[in-house]
């Protein structure tokens, strides 16, 4: 009798699995460019940049010099450091997807120069099945920005 109740339970552990992600570690990548030519110079140079890059702007305010993306912004490898993703049992993992919201803010420091931060959030989704069971798994982490969109700003400007 004790037999026939192990192997139940046995035949149950043997299907769990899961998806984790192992969140990415923090860089210290200067964000901020200096622009050399005056605060029209690189409020220009942002605005000419999210139009290039067919990047939607929900919010321009000149005065404050804040510029905010409309939507989130699917990406792909390049953009963002999302960890690694990892699992146990038995899944088979059908994709993940990564996005990220983005503002960028401008600031005058003399006549001639300003500054210009961009600041990034990123979210990676990631969707698996379980092999056993066919049950969907999912599970999210955030992202660190590898610096790409940020020098691709710097040289633009």
């Amino acid at each position: 009798m004790r037999l026939l109740l192990l192997v139940p339970i046995f035949a149950l552990t043997g299907c769990a699995a899961a998806v984790n992600i192992i969140p990415p570690t923090q860089t210290d990548e200067n964000k901020v460019i200096t622009v050399d030519g005056g605060y029209d110079k690189a409020w220009n140079g942002v605005i000419d940049w999210f139009a290039a890059n067919h990047i939607t702007i929900d919010k321009l305010d000149k005065e404050s010099g804040i510029v905010t993306a409309k939507h989130k912004l699917l990406v792909d490898n390049n953009e963002l450091n999302c960890g690694t993703v990892s699992g146990s049992g038995t899944y088979q993992m059908l994709g993940n997807t990564k996005t990220l919201l983005l503002n960028v803010i401008v600031r005058q420091q003399t006549d001639d120069t300003a500054t210009v931060r961009m600041n990034l959030s990123g979210m990676i989704y990631v969707n698996a099945r379980n092999w056993d069971t066919g049950a969907n798994i999912s599970t999210t982490g955030s992202c660190l920005s590898t610096g790409l969109l940020e020098r691709d700003l710097a040289s633009y400007l």
